[in-house]
């Protein structure tokens, strides 16, 4: 059982647990000596469920009983397949001893009742080195005929399973701003929840607008356009007001003496009838009302006026100036009212969320009382048609709405954060729905996106992470999410390297075929325009064998933030897709290898290796080309039993992700077309290449050395000479172990030719 101390400590079935995690059990006694390391001694596997607040070792029972089966391997499962495109859930597979029945969740003699059940929490390590993080949900009993022998197969998942279990579409993003319960960390100045919110986003069947915070829906007369509007890009589609009238009522609450009312409108380009009352207040104050009345003069301004019980004008804003007038601007409204001295102070704010600025107007009602509003009206008098509004908002006390309602720029969830980075929404929305997040660094500007439109969590986060071709993962020591971006793959150095000779891999089995060719890309924006690139000459070209490889056409949409990106992400999804070179889907390594029983330095570094990274692999053997074999990880897996454990890596071509950097002699521009102008001798020096297209080869000394690729030969060009083509060039042959004959018309290209990042 479990005895717990003041100081939080805990015995679990013989093993102590420390505050921070798995010790060892306190004793007076010497300890053991050091065993001997892995492999010579079984791998010090442990598997921690969350109990009772803590991590909890339970890979054994009492005494020496296993609590996990060593008979069945742990097998773990991490980020995405060599042939996928999206991350796969991190899946842990193992088997725990029942016999006692304590891993059945509906036992009440269980010693763990009430502790373990669906999405109970569950980690891998080996000594203090976390492999795996999961949640299990669910807990299948098994036994033999003879009923002594009870376990449960457990398969531990990452958050990536619940997250698409069934995930209901998230709200828009400004009616998760005005909802959040962060809302005084982001948007507002000492702001509580709103008293009422109508956020106007009903369905076109819709006979009412229903609150958001628990109170009375708005009522309507007459018929609204409902859901008709879309001019507001981080709502849902919003109604028309078209003449009719809606009635909010505003339930009681304490009086703070302060109130605000604020909305979002938009007027058509053509405007509204002159002296529209747009929105009215109703309060228990003697300023009794509030209107906000459009008038159509200098293409339209709001202004809002002041009213006692009888009627009485007593305030007035004035109009408020907006340059070209307010028709067919967006626009966040504000009315504020609160005491100052004897009388009510008036603030009205109009804010364009076209140019991300505001203008304030204001007035007393000398001698009036503020009260709190009762109720809300939008076009009481039925006469304005061509008019959006939405997001209607009461508040109780200074709530300025700063970033969140007028801002131009990505900020603003009225833009659906439109312009944020890639990486920044995915990051805004683990913090919102309370995931543990990493982003992997180097740490870059990744892809400006569109907007966040109503989506399940996952999809948003997935599009986020295509609309910047980088990797969205479950890191291997946490539950929750990371993300590398695609920048963080440019020019990675090894992790990890390899030398085949030396056996330090289990399986090297290159596959040269077509399963991720792509020679004719079409890019499509969200709700925009599309783009496309074909690749029409060369190996991987659309053209006919031998030419080419025929057609591979892919259509894919993304949602980033311009038309202009789109040719960029067509060109460099069309790079990825025309990798001259062979796959090796997958790598193995065995740490109970002697290649690393005997390195401990690499066999560290295979532990450590992860999604993102770079492996290489050198001196391959003779059957397969002589360069290094460099490849970035996409997923991992693993087999860990008492005298094995093999790492598997997912793995694609790293070459397409090396990018010319400026003033980097390291990487030059290549001439066009350029080829062998005659045949050359295996041990030729002197080469004549001709460059019938294009600008000739530098004849500059400070440009060479230069490696260069002719039909797989490396060759080192030391000199070039010649003021027309064809050019002399002379050149170390042979460099990377390749000697043959080079015959005329065999193309002459840069070894690393510089390529522009997207």
């Amino acid at each position: 059982g479990i005895a717990s101390t003041a100081a939080g400590r805990a015995w679990w079935w013989g093993r102590y647990i420390g505050p921070a995690g798995p010790g060892v059990a306190p004793s007076a006694a010497s300890p053991p000596g050091p065993a001997a390391p892995f492999p010579l001694s079984p791998l010090p596997i442990a598997v921690d469920l969350f109990l009772f607040g803590n991590w909890v070792d339970v890979t054994r029972l009492e005494g020496a009983v296993s609590g996990v089966y060593s008979r069945d391997a742990i097998t773990i499962t991490r980020g995405r397949s060599p042939e996928g495109t999206v991350t796969d859930p991190t899946g842990i597979g193992l088997t725990l001893n029942n016999r006692d029945g304590r891993y059945s969740p509906r036992n009440p003699n269980s010693i763990l009742f009430g502790q373990i059940g669906r999405n109970t929490p569950l980690r891998v390590r080996v000594g203090n080195d976390v492999r795996a993080v999961g949640e299990v949900s669910s807990w299948p009993q098994k036994w033999d005929t003879t009923g002594r022998d009870v376990w449960v197969p457990v398969v531990a998942s990452g958050i990536l399973r619940r997250l698409g279990q069934g995930a209901s579409p998230l709200r828009s993003p400004l009616y998760r701003r005005l909802t959040s319960d962060t809302i005084n960390t982001f948007d507002f100045v000492d702001a509580a929840p709103p008293i009422e919110y109508w956020p106007c986003e009903d369905e076109s069947e819709a006979t009412q607008m229903a609150s958001a915070v628990g109170g009375q829906a708005m009522s309507i007369t007459g018929s609204p356009e409902m859901a008709s509007s879309e001019v507001f890009t981080g709502s849902d589609p919003l109604p028309v007001v078209a003449g009719s009238r809606w009635t909010g009522i505003v339930r009681s609450y304490p009086t703070t003496n302060i109130f605000e009312v604020q909305f979002y409108a938009y007027v058509g380009s053509g405007g509204i009838t002159d002296g529209s009352i747009v929105l009215r207040v109703r309060t228990t104050g003697t300023a009794a009302r509030w209107d906000v009345r459009y008038n159509s003069a200098g293409g339209g301004t709001f202004t809002c006026l002041g009213y006692d019980s009888a009627g009485v004008n007593i305030a007035d804003s004035g109009s408020i100036p907006v340059t070209g007038g307010v028709n067919g601007i967006r626009c966040h409204v504000e009315i504020r009212v609160q005491p100052s001295g004897g009388d009510a102070d008036l603030d009205f704010t109009f804010g364009s969320l076209e140019t991300g600025t505001s203008t304030t107007g204001g007035d007393f009602a000398v001698g009036k009382t503020v009260g709190r509003p009762t109720v809300v009206q939008v076009d009481p008098n039925g006469n304005a048609a061509d008019v959006t509004v939405g997001h209607i908002t009461v508040w109780s006390e200074w709530a300025l709405l700063a970033e969140a309602g007028v801002s131009a720029a990505f900020g603003s969830p009225a833009h659906g954060y439109a312009g944020e980075s890639a990486g920044n929404r995915i990051s805004r929305l683990c913090e919102e729905e309370g995931i543990t997040y990493l982003r992997v660094p180097p740490i870059h500007n990744s892809t400006p996106v569109g907007a966040q439109r109503s989506e399940p969590l996952l999809t948003l986060l997935q599009e986020a992470a295509d609309a910047d071709m980088g990797v969205l993962f479950e890191p291997r020591d946490f539950l929750g999410l990371a993300f590398i971006d695609a920048q963080g793959f440019y020019n990675r150095t090894a992790a990890v390297t390899l030398d085949y000779p030396s056996h330090q891999m289990a399986s090297l089995e290159p596959v040269d075929d077509d399963q991720a060719t792509r020679n004719d890309v079409t890019v499509r924006r969200t709700g925009g325009s599309s783009a496309r690139q074909v690749l029409e000459t060369g190996a991987l070209s659309v053209q006919a064998p031998p030419h080419g490889v025929g057609r591979y056409d892919e259509q894919v949409t993304v949602n980033v933030e311009t038309d202009a990106q789109l040719p960029d992400q067509a060109g460099w999804r069309l790079h990825l897709g025309t990798v001259d070179e062979a796959r090796y889907p997958r790598i193995s390594m065995n740490l109970a290898n002697q290649a690393f029983a005997t390195n401990p330095a690499l066999s560290d570094q295979v532990r450590a290796l992860d999604i993102g990274q770079r492996l290489d692999v050198t001196n391959p053997p003779a059957w397969l080309p002589p360069d290094d074999i460099t490849q970035a990880v996409q997923g991992l897996s693993e087999t860990l039993s008492q005298y094995e454990w093999t790492i598997t890596a997912n793995l694609t071509p790293e070459s397409p992700w090396r990018v010319g950097v400026y003033d980097d002699t390291t990487w030059r521009y290549s001439s066009d077309g350029s080829t062998l102008a005659a045949d050359v001798a295996a041990s030729a020096t002197s080469l004549s290449v001709a460059t019938p297209s294009g600008p000739l080869w530098s004849t500059d000394a400070g440009d060479y050395p230069l490696d260069m690729r002719i039909a797989g030969e490396r060759i080192t060009v030391t000199a070039v000479s010649g003021a027309a083509s064809p050019q002399t060039f002379t050149a170390i042959r042979a460099v990377n172990g390749i000697s043959k004959v080079q015959t005329a018309g065999a193309a002459v290209e840069l070894w690393q030719p510089a390529t522009y990042a997207i």
